[in-house]
């Protein structure tokens, strides 16, 4: 069966670790979408804004999946598909965020938005996304609008593990929200939504079977793709979980694994 969409993660997938692409990355990537007429589409928590970048380095378009499989985007930025985060629940979230003196990013849709331009989760995510972000009274937020996502850091995982006990104990247990830790960070988003759905949008919307569908990862978050996807693809530095779920294990990041399953599923290269 002959792949039509290629789901791709970014950061310790598509990247190497100093978050270049490769010039066999490029080279295999632009070859299926401009040969093969394949969707390739950047499956990722980013902001779109931060996608598109990866999109013009590699000198190509195609839709994007953001947030962790709660939005996806056409290739004109339209929204195809939103899942947001419930008044309910972002204000369990704030409630808690307060009394643990966390402070949070609440995303909406283009937008990172907090209630403060100062601390540890403000200066490392204002250096990460290269914008500023929009300032917003919490409570006005949970009032008029819905979040695509909660982020918040801290320096010491401690910090972040005891905020997470808060959460649950405050009823936020992980079947109503998905948790995403990772180093210094941790990410909230509406239960019941993954990359795995983020493949099922696709799936639906561009009426393409699963099997025709290949995903590629490395992490946590990319296991609920690998374990849905037609023909899935973990790179050499995958987390074990994602190692042992994938049908496929190519190079890794730091040696162009993305490109090199590229060759051998959509062109039939290599061994």
């Amino acid at each position: 069966m002959a792949v039509k969409i290629i789901c791709c993660d970014i950061d310790g997938t598509l990247l190497t670790d100093d978050k270049r692409i490769t010039d066999e990355n490029r080279y295999w990537i632009k070859r299926a979408v401009e040969e093969k007429g394949v969707k390739f589409v950047l499956v990722s928590g980013r902001l779109l804004p931060a996608v598109r970048m990866i999109y013009e380095d590699l000198g190509i378009n195609g839709p994007v999946s953001g947030f962790n499989g709660c939005a996806l985007y056409d290739e004109e930025n339209n929204v195809l598909i939103e899942h947001r985060m419930s008044p309910e629940t972002l204000r369990i979230i704030i409630d808690t965020a307060r009394r643990c003196n966390m402070d949070l990013i609440l995303f909406d849709g283009t937008s990172w938005c907090m209630d403060k331009r100062e601390g540890f989760t403000y200066t490392q995510k204002r250096a990460l996304y290269r914008r500023e972000c929009e300032l917003v009274d919490l409570d006005e937020f949970c009032a008029t609008r819905r979040t695509n996502k909660i982020v918040t850091m801290a320096p010491e995982k401690k910090t972040l593990d005891n905020f997470r006990r808060e959460l649950t104990a405050a009823g936020l247990t992980s079947s109503k929200v998905v948790y995403y830790p990772g180093y210094q960070f941790l990410e909230i988003m509406e239960g019941g939504f993954s990359k795995g759905t983020a493949l099922e949008d696709l799936s639906h919307f561009y009426k393409t079977p699963m099997s025709e569908i290949m995903a590629i990862g490395d992490d946590y978050n990319d296991i609920s793709m690998l374990e849905k996807a037609g023909i899935s693809v973990a790179v050499a530095n995958s987390v074990p979980e994602a190692l042992q779920c994938a049908s496929y294990v190519s190079a890794s990041n730091n040696d162009s694994g993305v490109g090199k399953a590229i060759a051998k599923f959509v062109f039939g290269l290599y061994n």
